[in-house]
């Protein structure tokens, strides 16, 4: 299943890390049941190590216009990237690509992961767009 990654812009440095982070790169996926705005909400995290060394030069130059140090960023374990896009009652439902394949969000995902879940593994995708997704094998 495939789902969109949202509101990146509210998490710099998400967007830099977008850019230089490559397709298929692994993803964790984790509820945020605290979060004030959306009891389902969902986050998803990327490990710096999944950014090739060959991106850090202009890595470290994006990273510097959101006040971001790439050695500082490469001590973190993990950035949240934004969040899975809601379901229910949002205009996301299902969303045919040109692929033919179809997004789905985070009640589509609950339904995968099960009611008490903690945290998914995934691999970060590219819409044709440029869109940034996560793909969640039913099989996980």
């Amino acid at each position: 299943m495939l789902f969109p990654i949202v509101g990146s812009h509210f998490v710099p440095p998400a967007k830099a890390l977008l850019e230089h982070a490559p397709a298929l790169a692994r993803v964790v996926v984790r509820p945020e049941r605290d979060n004030p705005y959306d009891g389902n909400a969902v986050t998803v995290h990327l490990a710096f190590g999944e950014i090739p060394a060959s991106q850090h030069d202009e890595l470290r130059i994006k990273l510097a216009g959101y006040g971001f140090d790439l050695d500082d960023c490469s001590a973190e374990t993990e950035f949240p990237l934004g969040h899975i896009a809601a379901s229910g009652g949002k205009p996301i439902g299902k969303i045919e690509l040109a692929t033919g394949l179809s997004l789905s969000g985070t009640i589509e995902l609950a339904a995968l992961a099960g009611a008490e879940w903690t945290e998914r593994e995934g691999t970060l995708q590219f819409g044709g767009g440029g869109e940034p997704l996560v793909q969640i094998e039913e099989g996980e």
